[in-house]
């Protein structure tokens, strides 16, 4: 089951060609508390993770600019928060950390519906460290340093 999500936006033209945005998400990350793995077909128990995680607000900004009529460029930025409460809680699996995330993009319309969107996003999670024991009693310490890069291209038709 995924959590509740609360999002707000807002949306500002500037002028014909510009417009500005701005939103925040509210994620009730609290309503995820264990990972568990079942092993159906196995005598082995179910494996669960507990993860007592917290809800946590994540917020960003970007701009859009209209360079000629049918050409569109995007820029933006997004922090997003941890759910993770700690060291204990970090999980392998799930590594997360407080996160940043900048993205470019564009879109090129052309006659008859068509247009085709190209994106691209570099997501960099703050250094997180990780010390928990698992289920079977074994101790997992470290740390970890993450990031991606998101490449996107979309053609699409409206009609």
């Amino acid at each position: 089951e995924l959590p509740g999500r609360v999002v707000l936006g807002v949306r500002q033209e500037i002028g014909s060609r510009w417009q500005l945005m701005a939103g925040a998400t509210w994620t009730q990350w609290q309503t995820f508390d264990e990972l568990r793995v079942r092993f159906p077909d196995s005598p082995s128990p179910d494996e669960v993770r507990e993860k007592d995680w917290n809800s946590v607000w994540s917020g960003g900004f970007g701009a859009e600019v209209r360079a000629t009529p049918g050409w569109t460029l995007r820029a933006g930025y997004r922090f997003e928060n941890s759910p993770v409460p700690g060291p204990g809680f970090r999980d392998p699996r799930i590594p997360d950390a407080d996160r940043h995330r900048f993205a470019l993009g564009s879109t090129l319309a052309w006659g008859g519906g068509w247009s085709v969107d190209l994106a691209y996003a570099y997501v960099d999670l703050e250094d997180a460290s990780i010390d928990n024991t698992t289920p079977r009693g074994n101790r997992l310490q470290g740390s970890f340093e993450t990031q991606s890069h998101i490449f996107d291209l979309q053609l699409n038709r409206r009609f």
